[in-house]
């Protein structure tokens, strides 16, 4: 939303190598800038299902570790 209004983004944190292009791709289109770290792993997958009567199932699947390397790149990386 914010760039609809003419605002520059910039996305960051980790981001799994397994399953990134679908972010990356989202990024580009969006012409979001990307900050992320790829590490190894998949970014974690979390959906919801929504029954008509509002009760709600959380599916919350595994993702990667960040190790004191990948802390490291992050905080260090302008």
């Amino acid at each position: 939303m914010l760039k609809d209004l003419g605002i520059d983004v910039t996305v960051g944190g980790f981001l799994g190598k397994d399953n990134q292009d679908g972010f990356q791709q989202l990024f580009s289109e969006l012409g979001i800038a990307n900050r992320f770290q790829v590490v190894q792993g998949r970014t974690r997958i979390n959906v919801k299902l929504t029954e008509k009567d509002g009760e709600v199932t959380d599916f919350n699947f595994s993702g990667f570790d960040v190790t004191p390397a990948d802390w490291e790149r992050f905080v260090t990386t302008p």
